[in-house]
């Protein structure tokens, strides 16, 4: 038996990339049960994305909403890990994702039960352990950073999403070498598009996901201005896929207002397959240490990028070949996107396509089942 458990996200958050987890999971392991423990509206959401796997049972838990004391939360996710576990005995439990009470609740599970191993699915809350830390020694006993030492046991192991986190996080003494094993952010097989896409006029270029600073959406509007400042080599239209969660007065004037609430699934990725490039102004350090869905959607509808070269970005162009077209700076798009005719080039984008269609086939469930058979290891 193995055990999965979404200990933060009571709602559709992350559903995507769950689904993908859990058929890799029952790939990995065909001839053995699962049991999924999550809110109602988690499973919902991850179902709607694709049918559960007929080896999973599902086990309903209580999810405690954002914000908070952490000692509660820590004391609702223990007791739903413990539940779990002590119900179905499993010989590994996997939970899908972390906050810092969550590295409290595994280390106390992990003393409890002596035969269990636990993997912990880091999503973007290792750049919580980086950067500025509060001096308040409650808080500090606490947080992310306490709670990645506190996790530092022969039976507890991190998972990241992308080779580029791991190494960043073992660079930076966030883990050790042989503490993290990386499964690369998977794919669900009914979301991968397999079809030919050519260029329109005007070239339709998105900004993708939540529009917010933290996502780089001042930037994208920024880079939006200075292109129509001028007259683009190449005729251009840009717009924005996904919910407007900040005020941007200037989103209005540039006719570039999110959405007033999330898109469904279905809706989201049938404005994707509308455009011809995605925008990726995120900051260059904000996703050393996370991957970004944004990026994987891309993939999965083998939409290539106009980016700045993060490091996700770098690691797959070192691994298949150019994905679209990084610049080191929001300027440096700017001028790109106004005055390069590349931008236009037919068969440099179906050269993008093909080989974002590469990484696609790599991330699928089915793809991923051996990675995920030696790192989690037979039933002994």
């Amino acid at each position: 038996m193995i055990a999965v458990i979404e200990p933060t996200y009571a709602r559709g958050d992350h559903a995507a990339v769950n689904a993908a987890l859990l058929h890799a999971i029952a790939h990995a392991f065909p001839d053995e049960p699962l049991d999924f423990a999550a809110t109602a509206d988690h499973r919902q959401a991850v179902a709607q994305v694709v049918p559960l796997p007929a080896s999973v049972r599902w086990s309903e838990i209580a999810v405690m909403a954002p914000g908070g004391v952490h000692a509660s939360r820590f004391h609702a996710q223990w007791r739903a890990m413990r539940d779990l576990v002590t119900r179905t005995r499993p010989r590994v439990l996997v939970v899908l994702s972390s906050g810092p009470e969550t590295f409290f609740a595994v280390r106390a599970l992990a003393a409890a039960h002596s035969g269990l191993r636990i993997f912990v699915v880091l999503h973007g809350n290792l750049n919580d352990a980086v950067g500025w830390r509060s001096r308040d020694p409650r808080r500090r006993w606490f947080d992310y950073r306490a709670g990645l030492r506190i996790v530092r046991h022969a039976r507890i192991r991190l998972v990241v999403l992308e080779e580029h986190i791991r190494d960043a996080a073992i660079r930076r003494g966030l883990a050790s070498e042989a503490q993290v094993h990386v499964w690369p952010h998977p794919l669900n097989g009914s979301e991968i598009s397999n079809e030919a896409g050519d260029l329109r006029s005007p070239l339709r270029i998105a900004f993708l996901g939540a529009a917010t600073r933290a996502k780089g959406f001042d930037t994208f509007l920024a880079i939006v201005a200075a292109v129509r400042d001028g007259t683009p080599r190449v005729p251009v239209a840009f717009t924005c896929i996904g919910p407007q969660l900040e005020s941007f007065p200037e989103a209005a004037r540039l006719g570039l207002s999110g959405s007033a609430a999330p898109l469904d699934r279905a809706e989201f990725l049938s404005r994707l397959d509308a455009v011809d490039y995605v925008l990726l102004p995120y900051g260059m350090q904000a996703y050393e240490l996370t991957a970004s869905g944004s990026l994987l959607d891309c993939i999965a509808r083998a939409k290539p990028v106009i980016a700045l070269d993060l490091a996700g970005i770098r690691d797959l162009v070192r691994r298949h070949g150019e994905i679209g077209f990084v610049r080191s700076s929001p300027d440096a798009l700017a001028t790109f996107i106004a005055s390069d005719p590349a931008l236009g080039d037919a068969t440099r984008y179906r050269a993008f396509q093909e080989r974002l269609r590469t990484i696609a086939r790599l991330r699928t469930p089915a793809a991923l089942a051996a990675r995920l058979r030696d790192d989690i290891g037979p039933p002994s």
